[in-house]
């Protein structure tokens, strides 16, 4: 089979532009979650009485089963770097668990990122209709997850129309 046939070089750039609004979104976090632990009354991204990050990481909606959703969005990108990254780099993740092979990590690592995209919207309903503060860092993120959900996409329809159209799976 010709290089020119194969899909994972393609899916592999795709990939690093996703990891790369992943990493953006991690760092968003990080800072979101010092700012929900420092507590201070002045930030980078409190501009005004509308759009203020102090009011949203000190608001009742910052904390979700008693862990800061700054901290649960950390640990989310995290793991979305790990799964992309462990892909492109083939990283045998089968090693650890003999069903993880590269197609189901993308999958999964999809599904997940869908899960952040609802739970970004819900959280946005939350700034605008309950705190009725926007944080500027948060809706950053929440532009950003709608990309890395549109770059998964793609990467997966780029893999299904290969494999319909080679017979051979890349990522299995």
């Amino acid at each position: 089979m010709t290089d020119s046939k194969l899909v994972r070089p393609r899916v592999n750039k795709i990939l690093y532009t996703c990891a790369v609004f992943v990493f953006i979104n991690l760092g968003l976090a990080i800072w979101l979650t010092y700012e929900f632990f420092a507590q201070s009354d002045n930030s980078v991204c409190s501009i005004n009485a509308v759009f203020d990050c102090v009011t949203v990481a000190q608001s009742e909606y910052s904390v979700l089963l008693g862990v800061p959703v700054a901290v649960l969005g950390s640990l989310f990108y995290f793991g979305l770097l790990v799964g992309i990254l462990g892909v492109i780099w083939r990283f045998p993740f089968y090693k650890v668990l003999k069903f993880l092979r590269p197609n189901l990590v993308l999958n999964l690592v999809r599904y997940a990122a869908y899960f952040g995209l609802l739970f970004s919207l819900y959280l946005t309903y939350i700034e605008a209709f309950e705190i009725q503060v926007y944080c500027p860092f948060c809706l950053a993120q929440q532009v950003i997850i709608i990309v890395i959900v549109g770059l998964l996409i793609w990467a997966n329809r780029i893999i299904n129309s290969g494999l319909k159209e080679t017979k051979v799976c890349e990522f299995c």
